[in-house]
């Protein structure tokens, strides 16, 4: 699809720019060591040093853009396959886990609920960190197998 290709172009060039930002942390760290060494002076070593950290800012400002404009084509096909099996391996996981690892699990995804009244009725609002998971659910609900979150 047209939005995977370009998640696939937008991810080539910021893995591009990953690139040139380790090249550029490689050559900060070479001249650190030369002017430890005595062959770089001072001013030489300030000099290549103001160079390079504003290449490296101006890098880091690309691929900031980049983030956000993967960030604004939303979740891929293949991202969305990924968090189905995470939601499954972590569903099995809690059936086994005791109540400290599963409050851990609860704390990880920020989940927090709110309990009120509607109707003569208490309701618990459930939310958390991932997108589109607001539930509202009767407190009668006692099935564990709908999931919250």
């Amino acid at each position: 699809s047209t939005t995977e290709d370009q998640r696939a172009e937008l991810l080539e060039r910021r893995g591009k720019q990953l690139e040139q930002l380790e090249q550029i942390n490689v050559k900060l760290a070479r001249i650190r060591q030369l002017y430890i060494d005595g062959i770089y002076s001072e001013a030489e070593l300030k000099a290549d040093k103001l160079k390079y950290e504003q290449a490296r800012e101006l890098i880091q400002e690309g691929i900031t853009t980049l983030d956000e404009q993967l960030a604004s084509l939303g979740i891929s096909d293949d991202e969305i396959t990924l968090l189905k099996q995470f939601a499954t391996r972590l569903r099995k996981g809690l059936d086994i886990a005791n109540f400290e690892q599963k409050r851990k699990v609860l704390q990880m995804l920020n989940v927090q609920a709110e309990l009120y009244m509607r109707e003569g009725e208490k309701i618990v609002k459930v939310t958390c960190s991932l997108p589109n998971t607001q539930q509202e659910l009767p407190l009668s609900v006692t099935s564990t197998t709908q999931p919250y979150c």
